[in-house]
């Protein structure tokens, strides 16, 4: 078997929005939670490699999240699902979280996705683990939910 391992550049995004952080995801991805354009685009590109390579063969793509589980890795699989199969957002959304549970959970990566593309669905957010935000945190505890679609630009 032939494995590739890719690491890619850790970034420092806050991936728990404190109560007053009004980002919606629209920078550079390092202040807001969301992985850079760089390191999406270093993601898709492996994929696409890999897909490339193995065209025919049955062939797995395995990711790893080191940053704790917040949705860095689920937001690079959506991202790919979006730019390069095509897939509309609430579908690479739905993937993902039925694939690994409760999926992509911090509303600004679901916004990030959205911008990739242009949504005319809502947009499934899957409710936080509990041990995803601190007690207290007004994220800890919200219940899954929908965001409307992006409108056309």
């Amino acid at each position: 078997h032939d494995i590739a391992y890719l690491k890619l550049p850790a970034f420092d995004g806050d991936p728990a929005p404190d109560a007053d952080d009004t980002s919606d995801g629209g920078g550079d991805g390092d202040e807001d939670g969301v992985p850079p354009p760089s390191v999406t685009a270093q993601f898709i590109a492996a994929c696409r490699a890999h897909a490339k390579r193995t065209l025919g063969a049955q062939s797995h793509v395995a990711v790893f999240d080191a940053r704790g589980g917040l949705g860095a890795a689920a937001y690079l699989v959506a991202a790919y699902m979006v730019t390069e199969l095509r897939a509309p957002v609430h579908l690479a959304l739905k993937a993902v979280a039925d694939s690994h549970p409760p999926g992509i959970y911090d509303e600004r990566l679901v916004r990030a996705l959205q911008r990739l593309k242009t949504s005319t669905r809502e947009a499934a957010l899957g409710a936080p683990p509990s041990w995803a935000y601190p007690a207290g945190h007004p994220a800890a505890g919200t219940a899954a939910r929908t965001l409307p679609p992006r409108p056309a630009a």
